[in-house]
């Protein structure tokens, strides 16, 4: 909504709608000070005013600041992040109707990089409405292939590279062949480094980073896999998992946790809590405790700060 406002203002070359709107930005940014301030009781409270307001008949624009407070700060509650939009996929699951507090506005995924210009996939796209967690289908003109370790494009249900094709793609890294090699194959697809699943429809849904794979026994364990069991459980902010050497299974899965404020969970626990819906080697082996997750400026993961040195 604020991009929205902002793209009025600078899109006009009308001074006295710059003049109109701009007060608009700043009530904004004022209520959604005001809004982090509230206890989460008290933001369901201004969600359920807000949504009787706007089902009595109060105009949308009338609304806007409170509605673009509303709908970030839920989503920072509720899932512990700073706002859907991140490098990484969007934990859905974490997120009740409150986020549909708008009524009629729909919330879509998409998925891209800075090499694709940078979109590639989006929900806005499928025919159907969003389903929380699938980044959509690719654009008009992008092709995508989900591929295995042995080159070839997997069968839907199972994980694949994610490779991207078309006008959007870039032609290569300044002045580095080498690194534009590692990425662009022969028939300019690029290797994204990202593992995706396809569904029977067409739909796209995120796994995780091939880079960030781990192996045990010959199995791959998908970190987010490993992290979104973990975050489930109420003592827990937020977590992350790594792969370690191990002389009997080549890999070890540990995990890197978080607790929630005033929290004390058992580490032992932590790892009951894994068996009892993961499979046995997908299971940490290790869990250690940490103030914060190593994270990009963007909010993206860093797994590999979190391996030894």
């Amino acid at each position: 909504m604020v991009s929205w406002i902002l793209k009025k203002i600078l899109g006009s070359k009308n001074q006295r709608e710059v003049k109109r709107l701009w007060p608009l930005v700043e009530r904004v940014n004022q209520v959604e000070a005001e809004y982090q301030k509230l206890t989460d009781e008290e933001l369901r409270k201004k969600t359920a005013e807000f949504r009787k307001r706007l089902a009595d008949g109060t105009p949308l624009d009338d609304l806007l600041p409170e509605a673009f407070a509303a709908v970030k700060n839920t989503c920072r509650r509720l899932c512990g992040k700073e706002w859907p939009v991140r490098g990484q996929p969007y934990k859905w699951d974490m997120i009740p109707f409150d986020v549909q507090i708008l009524g009629g506005i729909v919330l879509h995924q998409g998925y891209g990089l800075t090499e694709a210009s940078p979109i590639v996939t989006t929900t806005a796209l499928s025919p159907t409405p969003p389903r929380p967690g699938s980044i959509g289908r690719p654009l008009p003109g992008v092709t995508v292939r989900l591929v295995g370790e042995d080159g070839v494009d997997v069968l839907a249900g199972d994980p694949g590279e994610i490779w991207v094709e078309g006008p959007n793609v870039f032609p290569g890294y300044w002045h580095d062949a080498a690194a534009t090699a590692a990425v662009l194959d022969a028939e300019r697809f690029l290797h994204t480094g990202d593992v995706a699943v396809a569904d029977d429809d067409g739909s796209l849904w995120l796994v995780d980073r091939r880079k960030d794979l781990i192996i045990v026994s010959g199995f791959n364990v998908y970190p987010a896999e490993v992290e979104d069991v973990l975050a489930a459980r109420p003592d827990v902010r937020e977590a992350a998992a790594i792969g370690t050497p191990s002389p009997r299974t080549g890999e070890t899965v540990v995990a890197f946790v978080v607790r929630e404020p005033g929290a004390d969970p058992d580490p032992d626990e932590l790892i009951a809590h894994c068996a009892r819906t993961l499979a046995r080697y997908k299971c940490p082996t290790r869990v250690e405790f940490v103030d914060a997750l190593p994270r990009t400026p963007a909010g993206k993961l860093l797994r590999r700060a979190l391996l030894p040195r």
